[in-house]
C-alpha cells in the first residue's frame, strides 16, 4: 500500500507533463492550419472540434496540476519544497489556461528574431514546417514569461525597450543595480527589522528569476526586471519595474473578464491583484504552522497593493513619482509585507527561523 502511494505522485506528475505537452503541440498544430501558414479552405467544423479538444484537455491538465501539491507523498516533504512546487504549479496552470482557453481560437504567432537590437524592420512569422519548428514553438511558449518571441509579447508601459546602456544615466543605473545587492544585506545585518527583511527577499527573488531567465534565454536582450528599487509608485513597480511574467494570464483570467462584466477598471485592477494574492497566499501556506492565517494575510497584502495603486492614482493623479509619494508607497508596502513576515516568523515550521512572539 505504501509503495503504491509512493509512486502515485511521480506518475501523476508525468501524466500532467504529458498532457501539458499535448496541449502545446495541439496549439502548434492548430496554428499551422491557419494563415499565414496555409491558404487552404479548412473545414471550420474540424477546427472547432480541435479547439474544443484543446480546451477540455487544458481544463483537466490545469486542475490536475493545481491538485498535485496536495498528494500525500508531496505534503509529507520539506515545507519549502512544497511552497516552491505550489508556485510553479499555479503559474503553469494559469499559463496553460491562458493559452488553451483564451488564446486557442487564434494561437500566437512566433516571429523571427531580430539580428540587431537597432533593426527597425518588422519581424515576420517564423517557419512552421518541420518537427523542429513545432518543438521550438512549443518550448518558447512554455518557457517565455513575457512571450517576447510572439505577437502577444507583453509590453511594459514606461520601460525602455532595448536602449543601449550608453544612453542611460550611468550614476542612476549604477545606484539602482549595484546598490541594493550591496546595501540591503548590510542593512538587514545592522537593522534586522521585518521591513528590511522583506526588501532583502525582493532582492533574492529578483536575482533568482533573473538568473533562471538568463540560463533559459541567453539571447534575450531585455532583463526580466528593470531596477525595481527605483520605483516611485506602486503602479510603476508592478507594471514597469517588476517582472511581467504573470501579466498575460492576469489580464486574460482576471482583469479582462472583470472589466467586461462590471465595466469598472478599479474592480478589474482589484481582481488581478486578488488572483495574484491567492497565488502567493496558497504558495507560502505550507511553511507556516498556521497556514490559513499566513495565506489570508498574504492574499490581503496583494489586494492592499491593488487598493494602493488606486489610491495613489486618486491622490497624485498624473503627477506621479514625487519624493513624498516614493516614501509613502515604499513605507506602505514594506510595513504591510513586514506584518506577513512577522506572522511567518512566529509560526514557521523551521526551528532556525521561528521566533518566540509575544
Amino acid at each position: 500500500m505504501f509503495y503504491s502511494i509512493g509512486i502515485l505522485a511521480p506518475l501523476a506528475a508525468l501524466s500532467i507533463g504529458v498532457s501539458y505537452a499535448c496541449v502545446l503541440y495541439l496549439l502548434t498544430y492548430k496554428r499551422s492550419l491557419q494563415a499565414p501558414y496555409t491558404n487552404d479552405s479548412r473545414d471550420l467544423e474540424e477546427l472547432k472540434v480541435l479547439q474544443r479538444v484543446v480546451q477540455a484537455l487544458t481544463v483537466v491538465s490545469a486542475v490536475a496540476m493545481l491538485s498535485l501539491p496536495h498528494y500525500p507523498t508531496i505534503t509529507a516533504t520539506d515545507p519549502f519544497m512544497q511552497s516552491a512546487l505550489r508556485v510553479l504549479c499555479f503559474f503553469y496552470a494559469c499559463k496553460l489556461l491562458d493559452l488553451g482557453l483564451t488564446k486557442v481560437e487564434k494561437p500566437p504567432t512566433r516571429l523571427t528574431r531580430k539580428e540587431r537590437p537597432d533593426d527597425d524592420s518588422e519581424r515576420q512569422p517564423a517557419p512552421m514546417q518541420t518537427f523542429r519548428d513545432w518543438t521550438v514553438y512549443s518550448w518558447l511558449l512554455l518557457t517565455e514569461m513575457r512571450y517576447r518571441s510572439f505577437d502577444i509579447a507583453v509590453k511594459q508601459k514606461g520601460r525602455p525597450q532595448n536602449i543601449p546602456e550608453a544612453t542611460l544615466d550611468r550614476k542612476q543605473h549604477l545606484l539602482w543595480t549595484a546598490g541594493p545587492p550591496i546595501l540591503l544585506p548590510a542593512l538587514v545585518f545592522l537593522l534586522p527589522s521585518h521591513a528590511t527583511k522583506c526588501a532583502l527577499l525582493l532582492l533574492v527573488i529578483q536575482s533568482g528569476l533573473e538568473g533562471i531567465h538568463t540560463v533559459l534565454h541567453r539571447q534575450c536582450p531585455e532583463p526580466v526586471f528593470s531596477r525595481p528599487f527605483s520605483a516611485a509608485s506602486l503602479s510603476d513597480f508592478w507594471s514597469t519595474n517588476w517582472h511581467a511574467g504573470a501579466t498575460s494570464f492576469l489580464q486574460s483570467l482576471a482583469y479582462k473578464p472583470t472589466l467586461r462584466i462590471t465595466g469598472s477598471k478599479p474592480a478589474a485592477v482589484l481582481a488581478a491583484f486578488s488572483l495574484t494574492g491567492i497565488w502567493h497566499g496558497w504558495a507560502v501556506a505550507p511553511v507556516s504552522k498556521r497556514p490559513w492565517v499566513l495565506g489570508l494575510q498574504v492574499t490581503a497584502l496583494f489586494v492592499g497593493f491593488g487598493v494602493g495603486c488606486l489610491v495613489e492614482r486618486w491622490i497624485w493623479g498624473k503627477k506621479q513619482g514625487g519624493s513624498v509619494q516614493r516614501v509613502c508607497v515604499w513605507a506602505y508596502s514594506l510595513i504591510g509585507a513586514g506584518i506577513c513576515e512577522r506572522t511567518l516568523e512566529c509560526s514557521c515550521r523551521y526551528d532556525w527561523l521561528r521566533q518566540d512572539c509575544k
